[in-house]
C-alpha cells in the first residue's frame, strides 16, 4: 500500500512540476538580446545594413496601459498613401520585421515597427500571446493617430504571434483599414497541444490544464482564451492571410481555420509555396511582393 501511494503521489509531483516547467517556458520564453537579432537578420539577408541605415527614421518610446514603454521606430516616407505597423513574432524584435518595409514603403507607406513586451528593449516581464500584447498594439495605433491624424489609412501586418496579436487587436479595435496575417495561429491551446506531442511527447490533455493554472496565477491571463479563429466573426476588417505551405511549427490549417470563420469583410488567403514558418517572404519575395500589392489594390488602398 505503501508503494502504491508513494508511486502515485510521485506521479502526481511530475506532472505537477512538469506543468509548471511548460508554464514557465511558455511566459518566459527564451528572447534574443536586441543586438543579436540584428546581426541574425543581417546574416540571413533579410536585413541590408546600408539601406537600414540610408531610411529616415526616428526611434520612439510609446507608453503601454500595463505601465511600461514600448520601444520602435517610425519610418517616414514623403506624401504618405498610409502608415502599416510591422508587429513581429515571438523570441525576436523589431529588426525580424525588416523584410517587410518594403512591399509597404515602395507602395507610399510610413512604417512603424516596435518590439512586443518582454522583448527587445521595452517593458514587460512576460509574454502573453497577444492577451496583453493586443493592448500593447492599440497604444502603438493611438501613437499613429496623433502622429498622422484619425483620418488617416493605417494597417497591421504581424508574423507568427505577432499576427494572431494583429487578428486580436482588429477584434477590438475599428480603426484599421487592412489586417496582414502571416503564419498566425488560430487557436493557442491547439497549438500548445500539437507542440507537446511532436516536441517532448508529454500528454498535452493532462500537462495544459494544470499548466493553465499556472500561467493564470503567474501572469494573469488564460491561454485558452487565446483563440483568434473564435474573433474572426465579428471582424469586417480586409484581411489577407498568409501562411507557408510547409510550415512545421503552426500548420497550415491554422489559416484556413481562421480565413473560413471570417465572416464579414474582405477577405484573401495564400499559401506560400516551399515556405516553412515565417518564411513565406525570404522564400518567396518578388510573389509576396506582388500578392502585397494586389491586396492593397483590391480594398482600393492604392490604385
Amino acid at each position: 500500500m505503501n508503494y502504491l501511494f508513494a508511486s502515485i503521489l510521485a506521479i502526481i509531483l511530475f506532472f505537477l512540476l512538469a506543468s509548471y516547467y511548460f508554464a514557465r517556458v511558455i511566459i518566459y520564453p527564451r528572447v534574443r538580446p536586441y543586438e543579436e537579432v540584428y546581426s541574425l537578420k543581417v546574416e540571413d539577408g533579410t536585413l541590408d545594413p546600408e539601406e537600414w541605415s540610408n531610411w529616415d527614421k526616428e526611434e520612439i518610446w510609446v507608453d503601454s496601459d500595463f505601465g511600461y514603454s514600448l520601444h520602435g521606430y517610425w519610418l517616414p516616407v514623403e506624401n504618405p498613401v498610409g502608415t502599416v505597423i510591422l508587429v513581429h513574432g515571438i523570441t525576436v524584435n523589431h529588426f525580424a520585421s525588416v523584410k517587410y518595409v518594403q512591399p509597404f514603403r515602395k507602395r507610399g507607406f510610413n512604417v512603424l515597427m516596435y518590439d512586443h513586451r518582454n522583448h527587445g528593449k521595452s517593458g514587460g516581464k512576460v509574454t502573453t500571446f497577444g492577451e496583453f500584447e493586443k493592448y500593447d498594439l492599440q497604444s502603438i495605433v493611438d501613437w499613429v493617430v496623433e502622429k498622422v491624424g484619425d483620418d488617416s489609412i493605417i494597417g497591421t501586418h504581424g508574423e507568427s504571434m505577432g499576427a494572431a496579436t494583429c487578428l486580436q487587436h482588429a477584434a477590438i479595435d475599428q480603426r484599421l483599414s487592412f489586417v496582414v496575417s502571416d503564419c498566425a495561429y488560430a487557436d493557442l491551446m491547439d497549438l500548445f497541444l500539437f507542440r507537446l506531442k511532436y516536441d517532448s511527447k508529454l500528454p498535452g490533455p493532462i500537462i495544459l490544464p494544470i499548466a493553465s493554472v499556472f500561467i493564470r496565477l503567474i501572469a494573469r491571463f488564460w491561454p485558452q482564451e487565446i483563440n483568434p479563429v473564435e474573433m474572426m466573426p465579428s471582424v469586417e476588417t480586409p484581411i489577407f492571410f498568409i501562411h507557408g505551405a510547409d510550415d512545421k511549427y503552426i500548420p497550415p490549417v491554422h489559416a484556413q481555420q481562421i480565413y473560413e470563420a471570417k465572416a464579414r469583410g474582405y477577405r484573401k488567403l495564400w499559401f506560400a509555396p516551399n515556405a516553412e514558418h515565417a518564411m513565406s517572404q525570404p522564400t518567396n519575395p518578388e510573389v509576396y511582393d506582388i500578392k502585397i500589392g494586389e491586396f492593397l489594390k483590391k480594398i482600393d488602398i492604392i490604385e
